[in-house]
């Protein structure tokens, strides 16, 4: 059965609001099913696959350590792609912060995998900026 569609956009909504809104590692549970999972890709960056809730708290949470003043906005011009079908939802997006070592521009592609009723998250994918994560993980801005 279709997830509404408006209910879906609200998810985005909150998604996008709790990537600006993030004060620990933990946050990122938030909107999320307890057992839910997130890849990071490409798989050239070697990230841990089927991530989950704890897994992701502890990475972001040594993230959020060095990139301070975090913001995350659609990219403009872009549209959130919802398919109510399959209960998913697609997300161009632009963050920006600082760092120690300088500012912080990383761009991704997030899609989201809801539950049946299109209320929580239950699986998700995140494409980074390949080149731009491989130069701060040597600069160590990360």
């Amino acid at each position: 059965m279709p997830a509404p569609r408006a209910i879906l956009q609200q998810v985005a909504d909150d998604f996008v609001a709790n990537l600006n809104n993030f004060t620990s590692g933990e946050a990122w549970s938030n909107g999320r099913t307890p057992d839910a999972i997130h890849n990071i890709h490409p798989l050239s960056l070697a990230m841990p696959p089927n991530m989950n809730n704890d897994a992701m708290a502890k990475f972001l949470g040594g993230t959020l350590a060095k990139v301070h003043n975090l913001t995350v906005q659609p990219v403009e011009n872009t549209t959130i792609l919802i398919d109510e079908q399959n209960h998913k939802i697609s997300l161009h997006l632009l963050g920006k912060g600082d760092t120690p070592a300088g500012p912080f521009t990383m761009e991704y592609i997030f899609t989201l995998k809801t539950t049946d009723d299109g209320k929580l998250v239950r699986e998700s994918w995140e494409f980074v900026d390949s080149l731009t994560a491989t130069q701060m993980a040597k600069s160590g801005k990360e």
